[in-house]
């Protein structure tokens, strides 16, 4: 990542950031996003500051292509141009690896297990890079041997599934939004609808789809824990319809699994099962599974 400062970080995982004692030169950024820019087909200048763009790369010849998130702004929201750039973990961790690596115990590997093969609606919470696409790969990694056909419906091609029958949307901003890739995606004959991260009004349309007969479905969102996961929902179904529809919410949402980092260590925070919605105290009603002491 490059900082408005023109200082040049890494972030490991595991390690948190490194400076590199390296500055950026303003020329170099500035072409840099004006090119990605322009393969992605998008317009960057001061009318329009920022780039939200996937960049695809190989570090050799011989690798195969990789995918990566890039956010970059320029002048004049910024002093300097600067970028971030977001690479997707190499490899797929099945949840075995959690068991095996302590992440989880041998009572939630199996608790997770069944709760995909019994069709419910998961919701994984937390903040940033605390590891929720990744873990949303581990429970898709359960949906292999199912034989159901899955919608997975996302920015950038995060999510990765060796199921047999996949179709996948790619959300494209100002020209094809969440909210019309979901209605798309009803009418794609879907099993399981997946969903790489709930951010605004879409989330109307996805409890919709969750509640009308798909239901097994996964998404992620970014809030502290289960019950501000479900207050965020809140949220975007307002943009949406000017109502919170808490007991929309309280059909779609089956289970929620809350992930956390300190000291650049991720861990499971919670799991909850949402039970219902009190109107009185207007705050849903959680059946608490586990909780990390």
């Amino acid at each position: 990542m490059i900082n408005t400062d023109r200082k040049v970080w890494i972030k490991k995982l595991g390690e948190g950031f490194i400076d590199t004692n390296k500055l950026a030169d303003n020329n170099k950024t500035m072409n840099i996003l004006k090119i990605l820019a322009t393969l992605n087909e998008l317009s960057l200048n001061e009318e329009n500051p920022r780039l939200s763009a996937e960049l695809i790369y190989k570090l050799t010849d011989e690798e195969k292509y990789k995918k990566a998130r890039l956010e970059g702004l320029i002048p004049p929201v910024v002093a300097n141009p600067k970028f971030n750039i977001r690479k997707k973990i190499p490899v797929t961790k099945r949840l075995e690896d959690y068991l095996k690596d302590k992440f989880i115990t041998q009572e939630q590997y199996d608790y997770f297990i069944q709760a995909v093969k019994d069709k419910k609606n998961i919701l994984i919470v937390g903040g940033t890079d605390t590891g929720k696409t990744t873990f949303a790969n581990a429970l898709l990694g359960i949906m292999d041997s199912l034989n159901e056909r899955l919608i997975i419906v996302e920015e950038v091609e995060e999510l990765q599934t060796k199921a047999q029958n996949v179709d996948r949307i790619t959300i494209t901003e100002g020209v094809f939004s969440s909210t019309e890739a979901l209605k798309s995606c009803m009418r794609l004959s879907p099993e399981r609808i997946i969903f790489g991260e709930v951010r605004g009004a879409e989330s109307y349309d996805l409890l919709g789809a969750f509640n009308s007969g798909h239901s097994g479905g996964l998404s992620t969102i970014h809030a502290n824990d289960g019950q501000g996961g479900l207050k965020k929902l809140e949220m975007y179904n307002q943009l949406a319809c000017q109502k919170p529809m808490s007991e929309f919410i309280v059909l779609g949402i089956n289970i929620l699994i809350t992930l956390k980092m300190e000291n650049y260590k991720r861990y499971l925070d919670e799991i909850v099962e949402l039970d219902g919605y009190n109107p009185t105290t207007h705050m849903y009603e959680l059946k608490t599974i586990y909780k990390r002491k």
